[in-house]
C-alpha cells in the first residue's frame, strides 16, 4: 500500500491526487477512487475505517474515550445537586478527563502536520478547567462564581468541539465553515442559556 500512486497520506495528498486535505484526516490510506473529489472525505469513510482507526492509533482512541467520559460526567456535574461528596468526586473525575482530552489533543497532528488552531482551542480548555479547579481549592471571594462559570464554560467549549467533529462528517460540507459555524451556533446557545440558569443556582 505505502508507494501506490493515488493514495492519500497522514501530512499530504500524494502527487497525482486531487483530493482536498480533509481526506487524510483519519491517517488512512485509502485509494483515491474511493472517495468523492469536491466533497467531504471525512464523511466517506466507511464505519469500518473509523473501526481500523482506533485500532492502528490508540492516542486517538484514548482522545474519544477521554471526550466521551467529560461529556457524561460533565452532564452528571451540572444537572446534580452541588456541594455534595458526589459532586467533589464527580467534578474531580471530569477535571481528569478533560485534562487527558487536552493533553492528547495537543499530541496529534494529523489534521495540519504542525502546531495549529485546535491546539491553541486546547490549550484554552485545559486553562480554563485547570483555573475552575484552583478557584474551589483557593477559595477567595466569589470563587463559587468563578467556579461555576468556568466549569461550565469548559462544558460548553466541549460539547461545540463535539458537535463539529460529528458536523464534518455530513456528506458534501466543507471543512472548516462547518467547524466554524457549529461552533459558533453551540458556543451561542451555550453562554445563553449559562447565564440565564446558572446565577439562581449559585445563589439558591
Amino acid at each position: 500500500m505505502p508507494g501506490n500512486a493515488g493514495h492519500c497520506r497522514i501530512w499530504g495528498l500524494r502527487a497525482g491526487s486531487s483530493h482536498s486535505i480533509d481526506a487524510c484526516h483519519w491517517s488512512l490510506w485509502l485509494p483515491a477512487a474511493e472517495l468523492t473529489p469536491g466533497t467531504n472525505a471525512r464523511a466517506q469513510l466507511p464505519a469500518a475505517s473509523m473501526v481500523d482507526y482506533l485500532r492502528q492509533h490508540p492516542l486517538g482512541a484514548f482522545h474519544l474515550l477521554c471526550g466521551l467520559a467529560a461529556i457524561i460526567i460533565g452532564a452528571v456535574v451540572i444537572l446534580a445537586r452541588k456541594g455534595t461528596r458526589s459532586h467533589r468526586w464527580l467534578g474531580r473525575a471530569y477535571l481528569l478527563s478533560m485534562v487527558s482530552l487536552n493533553l492528547s489533543a495537543l499530541m496529534i497532528y494529523r489534521l495540519f502536520g504542525q502546531f495549529g488552531p485546535f491546539h491553541v482551542l486546547a490549550l484554552i480548555s485545559l486553562s480554563t478547567i485547570v483555573a475552575g479547579f484552583i478557584s474551589v481549592r483557593g477559595r477567595l471571594p466569589g470563587w463559587r462564581q468563578r467556579h461555576a462559570y468556568l466549569m461550565v464554560g469548559s462544558y460548553v467549549g466541549l460539547l461545540a468541539a463535539a458537535v463539529a467533529e460529528v458536523a464534518t462528517r455530513v456528506p458534501g460540507w466543507q471543512f472548516g465553515p462547518t467547524v466554524v459555524l457549529s461552533s459558533v451556533a453551540v458556543i451561542g446557545i451555550g453562554l445563553i442559556l449559562m447565564f440565564r440558569y446558572l446565577p439562581p443556582r449559585i445563589h439558591g
